[in-house]
């Protein structure tokens, strides 16, 4: 027989009025959920419970009001529609106990302490929502999951399904085998890494302390920074808008775009602290581009090199032989050791080289130059980089600095008030002054062309399909 009980339980308003089944401290839980039924509560006195739990059916599991519970085993929710809410807890224990969520919709995981676990599991066709966490792993294979305001001390490993995780701190490594994921204000400790089966990446205002390395269908990286991005995978579109790529001074590419039959747009965008290898057949590029069939925008950025100390051909930008049908735009060259190695540009014939800006450590002490066929074209200057910029912000143009609307001249590329573009990461019709790092984003979407984009107006931004919009 049942027990029929009142009990007031600290995280919901109020007095319930429920068919409680009580857990004393070293009873079983398992027992009590065993002969629950849908809408059942099974309230768990304070203790440590070493057993794994199955829950099949529509009951809730609550902590007594002001007492501590450990689950030490795994917890298994399984084939449950509309499951109630999992509030508090500490689960898991030695590092290797998981939660798994099977076939079950509408759980929302809220203030539970999963460090001393290892993975919260997520397959079928379940919706998980996990707010306000501390985790250890997280896994989720299939199904949908939003996750925020939370922390993993330990990476994330997504087999698939669409996943939507917001202001979340990775301890390691992001890794997207297959499936959809958005990645928002957010910080990585280790590499986002991402697989051929993978149909959408966005990472937005997120900062990635190791490298980015994707395949994704649809790549988008916004507003954010990394040690470097590269993508390796084909018939994809690629964009990277207003991020930072900081090398550090490692002597290797900040930028590694490969495959085939790609659209990479990178714009608005700061790659730095490029140094130097001493041979010709080490080269440490900003943006290094290979393959076939590829549509190549890189439109308005600030490259920083320092190859001092090298005896080889260093080049700021360098597209393979094949890679012809490209734009290089609006954009600052910094060298602050140049020499007649380096060299701003190494592209084939055919590629549109025009309105960007040589900034040396002197004004007129090395040319623009460019090698590997291409040849420059209208409005390519030269400038000490002093005059550029104030106090080196690349996106603070320096009033009577000679980058101002000394850009192309093609009223596609004009700055977003209408004048001509503005040489830098600040020109150019996709650079909102009042907010590219905030507020109001400007985003381009995957299904614009290259020379559309929308702005955006608030502080969230949504992603619908394959589009990056800004959202209300």
């Amino acid at each position: 027989m049942r027990n029929l009980a009142t009990i007031v339980l600290g995280s919901i308003t109020g007095v319930i009025h429920a068919e409680t089944h009580a857990v004393l401290p070293g009873g079983s839980v398992q027992e009590k959920i065993d002969v629950a039924v849908d809408g059942d509560i099974v309230a768990i006195f304070g203790g440590i419970y070493n057993e794994n739990l199955t829950i099949t059916k529509r009951i809730r599991l609550v902590e007594l009001s002001g007492q501590e519970v450990t689950l030490g085993g795994n917890l298994t929710f399984s084939g449950i529609e509309n499951c109630p809410p999992l509030e508090g807890f500490t689960i898991g224990s030695n590092g290797d106990k998981n939660i798994i969520i099977s076939d079950t919709t509408g759980l929302v995981i809220s203030e539970v302490d999963h460090t001393a676990g290892n993975s919260i599991v997520i397959n079928g066709e379940s919706t998980v929502e996990i707010k306000d966490c501390s985790l250890n792993n997280l896994d989720p294979d299939d199904g949908i999951l939003k996750i925020s305001d939370s922390s993993l001390s330990g990476r994330v490993e997504q087999g698939g399904g669409i996943a939507e995780m917001k202001q979340i701190a990775v301890g390691g490594d992001v890794v997207q085998e297959s499936g959809s994921l958005d990645l928002f204000d957010s910080t990585v400790g280790g590499d986002i890494s991402t697989g051929r089966d993978a149909v959408k990446t966005v990472a937005f205002r997120t900062t990635v302390t190791g490298d980015c390395n994707w395949r994704s269908n649809r790549s988008w990286f916004g507003y954010g920074k990394a040690r470097s991005f590269n993508f390796y995978g084909s018939d994809a579109k690629v964009v990277f808008v207003g991020g930072e790529i900081d090398r550090l001074g490692s002597r290797v590419v900040g930028m590694n775009l490969e495959g085939g039959k790609n659209e990479y747009t990178v714009v608005n965008s700061y790659i730095h602290n490029v140094g130097a290898y001493s041979n010709y057949n080490n080269e440490s590029n900003c943006i290094e581009i290979s393959g076939v069939d590829h549509m190549v925008e890189i439109l308005n950025n600030y490259f920083s090199t320092n190859h001092a100390g090298s005896s080889g051909s260093q080049h700021t930008i360098e597209l393979g032989n094949d890679v012809k049908n490209a734009k290089i735009i609006g954009n600052v060259f910094r060298e602050d050791h140049p020499s007649s190695w380096t060299k701003a540009v190494f592209a084939p014939f055919g590629v549109l080289v025009e309105g960007n800006l040589w900034a040396g450590i002197e004004a007129d002490g090395h040319d623009f130059l460019v090698e590997g066929g291409v040849s420059l074209g209208k409005n390519n200057i030269r400038a000490h980089h002093a005059s550029l910029f104030v106090d080196g912000d690349p996106y603070d143009v320096a009033e009577g600095s000679p980058a101002i609307d000394a850009g192309t001249e093609d009223a596609r590329y004009n700055d977003r008030d209408g004048t001509r573009n503005n040489i830098g990461p600040s020109g150019g019709s996709w650079y909102d002054p009042e907010g590219w790092t905030t507020e109001k984003p400007v985003v381009i979407s995957f299904d614009l062309t290259p020379d559309q984009v929308l702005e955006g107006v608030n502080t969230e931004v949504t992603i619908d399909d394959v589009r990056a919009v800004s959202g209300q």
